[in-house]
């Protein structure tokens, strides 16, 4: 669940979570709320703190990618050993 949601940004992504722009800020949030939503849902029954990781990693490795400091693969692995460090 957590490759798609990367494959999903990777195809269309969004560069306003920083912004002080009220305009742009009301087109982030929805998005925002979608994606907690997903990772929510993929990990249902899972610990906050689990969830919360985890979407914090996703949140830095896109940021990164999306600046061009990283290649999107770089994101997927930090994904995948974050659930490794978890289970």
């Amino acid at each position: 669940m957590l490759h798609t949601t990367i494959r999903a940004f990777q195809m269309q992504p969004i560069v306003l979570q920083t912004t002080t722009d009220p305009h742009a800020a009301e087109i982030y949030t929805p998005h925002d709320t979608l994606f907690a939503d997903v990772m929510r849902t993929a990990a249902e029954g899972t610990d906050a703190a689990v969830l919360s990781t985890l979407r914090a990693v996703a949140d830095q490795g896109l940021r990164g990618w999306i600046m061009g400091r990283q290649p999107i693969q770089a994101v997927y692995q930090s994904v995948d050993d974050t659930l490794r460090l978890i289970r």
